[in-house]
């Protein structure tokens, strides 16, 4: 099934049993997470967070939709599960860490949601070691953001 971008073709795609349960997961998941980091936004601006924070938010919630919008279209989910998964502990992750606070402000949240989307969206051992390496890189985020709080 050719899964088309609109909310019915989304939901028929999701339940598909012909469609690869993987598939189906990272669709699934992707959607909610892109709905999370876009209801964010705003919200930065209403808790008058840094607009650093709201602006570098907006741009991974820009890039995020184009990537999956281009993996979907193309059939290229395999590779971006793990493509995303990357992009998220090793830039998105630590970015949004620093730009929303550090240890004080909203980074928590965000760290916590890219660790539940790649523990969904992967499997095996390519999930075991990307949620290793989220783990040393945010223990890392923690350390640097704990004892240089200017950063």
């Amino acid at each position: 099934m050719k899964l088309k971008l609109s909310p019915k073709h989304i939901k028929e795609y999701i339940y598909d049993q012909s469609v690869d349960i993987e598939k189906r997961t990272f669709v699934l998941f992707s959607v909610l997470t892109l709905l999370a980091i876009f209801v964010a936004v705003p919200c930065g601006l209403i808790m008058r967070e840094p607009i650093s924070a709201t602006i570098s938010t907006f741009i991974g919630a820009i890039f995020f939709s184009i990537y999956v919008y281009y993996s979907i279209k193309k059939d290229l989910i395999e590779r971006a599960r793990v493509v995303l998964s990357v992009i998220l502990v090793f830039i998105f992750l630590p970015a949004m860490f620093f730009t929303n606070g550090g240890v004080n402000g909203g980074a928590p949240i965000w760290l916590l949601l890219g660790t539940i989307y790649i523990a969904l969206i992967l499997e095996g051992k390519i999930q075991r070691i990307m949620l290793i390496l989220d783990g040393i890189v945010l223990i890392v985020c923690w350390l640097v953001g704990y004892y240089f709080p200017i950063l």
